[in-house]
């Protein structure tokens, strides 16, 4: 059985995107679980999290289709009534902290589950519109998909994979409203897209052969309401690779190994931004059932040119073209615990990577993992962030966006535990990105999350959600809130919290009461605001 080691896989082969656990690996985009189990439950819309999440997926967790069919469409409706005390938010811009006012939103929406012989696709889409009793300036129109899709083109060998998402965001950390709604300024439209084939062969005991290619690229576009202005946003970006791989088979026994290639041109406004080529050779060495001898090495080299919004001399900074060593163990005693570490030199520096998975009990897990890589702004964007927005204990990274590239480090740790009819969730992260050229600096962002869900009775859950995030400017220059900001020194703390109540009406019916608290410090600056939700949501 070929076991997968613990290697940091070049960040351009990662197709991308954030939202209903889309992507892992470079070769092809997975199978989401839920898809691999046979169900035909459609995906939360993204963005959408706590009592709202509830009250629109608690539906289609009643599982209203016993019988699984090839292609599931359902379509979902929601409205609110929210009041607010401080209807701009917190970070924003042109609004006072006290401005109060009553918000009715619409949300439509539509899932496709596609569960056929060859293709195995999820997707959803979801509009929302926010109208504002006093605030009409606010009034406006939202716009979040997300999707993904493989379809098995000639059996056993050729793979077609796509994924794609749709959403917006504030360009810089702490900008933000207590609950999903339209907001006052600081805004972008991120569009992020991955799609190639993948042709797999097995070579009898030898090893398994792949080569791909994909298309990726990322969108930045004015929003309906808040637009941050085209100097705030980050350059579009397409990315082309093409990746190659071979994997050890059952002839090597004790001694499994895997080459991996990469070959990407990444372009910002149609010039070219990165030249990326990567040879990855690693091995492990099964020493015994439950320990083995990881070595990985290669070579990086990784070129950065001026591009809009980015001088040579800031490119130059980030360049790397050295090879790579590292060393390391894998324990995994049990199907139960995973524990792999590697240290060593890439990217011109000491090197660190590892990762945890530990079923603690069949209720109890903890996962962990702390990756090191160079990328850019927009390759960030197109990764992975969050694996199922609906989930309660997902934690999206918050970050400024620039135009620029860097070296980043992330932290990530998640612990769930289920008792009875409670689940418990703590997640947290910490990423660090240094900056190069004549910026120079650096920034990092500390998250926390905690969540408890209850059902209090089969027909009746209520979530206590409480968030943190530290974001500050460290050593070594100031980087710009947003591409075209005047820059930001000060750490930013930023609060929230959440309480509600979902009772289930229905088979199709549900609706929802919470409560949600913001406050954002910025320095001397403090902001906060309140708001109450009550939310009715159906699915047809």
């Amino acid at each position: 059985m070929i076991v997968t080691r613990c290697r940091k896989t070049p960040i351009a082969s990662v197709p991308a995107v954030s939202s209903l656990a889309l992507l892992a690996a470079a070769a092809a985009l997975p199978v989401p679980a839920a898809l691999a189990q046979g169900t035909a439950t459609p995906p939360t819309p993204p963005g959408v999290t706590g009592p709202a999440a509830a009250a629109e997926a608690a539906p289609a967790a009643a599982g209203r289709d016993a019988v699984q069919r090839p292609v599931d469409v359902t379509a979902t409706a929601a409205i609110s009534e929210e009041f607010t005390d401080n209807v701009g938010g917190v970070g924003t811009t042109g609004r006072g902290n006290d401005d109060s006012d009553f918000i009715t939103t619409l949300n439509v929406g539509v899932g496709v589950t596609v569960d056929a012989a060859h293709t195995k696709a999820n997707a959803a889409y979801r509009l929302g519109y926010d109208h504002y009793l006093d605030n009409d300036d606010l009034s406006g129109v939202r716009h979040n998909l997300a999707g993904n899709g493989t379809y098995e083109a000639v059996e056993d060998h050729l793979f077609l994979d796509a994924a794609t998402a749709l959403t917006q965001r504030s360009v810089g950390l702490g900008q933000a409203t207590a609950t999903e709604r339209t907001a006052a300024s600081g805004q972008t439209g991120i569009w992020t897209f991955a799609l190639g084939p993948t042709w797999r062969h097995h070579l009898g005991d030898f090893a398994d052969a792949s080569l791909g290619y994909r298309l990726s690229g990322s969108a930045f576009f004015e929003t309906d309401v808040g637009d941050a202005g085209d100097s705030s946003r980050p350059s579009d970006s397409i990315g082309h690779e093409l990746n190659a791989g071979l994997v050890s088979g059952e002839q090597f026994g004790r001694l499994r190994w895997d080459l991996a290639t990469l070959f990407g041109n990444y372009y910002n406004e149609g010039e070219l931004r990165e030249e990326r080529r990567t040879v990855d050779l690693g091995t492990e060495y099964r020493v015994s059932p439950e320990l083995g001898i990881l070595v990985s090495t290669g070579y990086d080299d990784i070129q950065f040119y001026e591009t809009k919004g980015v001088s040579r001399l800031d490119a130059e900074e980030d360049d790397v073209n050295a090879p790579f060593l590292t060393a390391g163990l894998r324990f995994n005693p049990s199907p139960n615990l995973d524990a792999q570490f590697e240290v060593g030199r890439r990217y011109d520096d000491p090197y660190y990577t590892g990762s945890l998975g530990w079923d603690i009990t069949s209720r109890t897990n903890l996962t962990a993992s702390y990756t090191m890589d160079v990328v850019t702004q927009q390759q960030a964007l197109i990764e992975a962030q969050c694996a199922d927005p609906s989930d309660p204990f997902c934690l999206p990274l918050e970050e400024d966006l620039t135009n620029d590239s860097f070296r980043r480090k992330t932290l990530s740790v998640r612990f769930t535990h289920r008792y009875e009819r409670t689940t418990y969730g703590l997640s947290g992260s910490w990423a660090v990105r240094e900056f190069n050229g004549t910026g120079g600096g650096d920034d990092s962002t500390l998250q926390f999350l905690a969540s408890v869900d209850h059902n209090l009775t089969p027909t009746t859950s209520g979530v206590l959600q409480v968030g943190y995030t530290l974001g500050d400017t460290a050593t070594g220059g100031t980087r710009t809130t947003g591409v075209g900001g005047t820059g930001r020194t000060d750490e930013v703390d930023t609060l929230r919290g959440t309480v509600g109540l979902t009772q289930q009406v229905s088979e199709d019916l549900s609706g929802s009461l919470s409560y949600s608290h913001l406050r954002r410090e910025d320095g001397s600056d403090t902001s906060s605001e309140n708001s109450i939700v009550a939310r009715l949501s159906a699915q047809f």
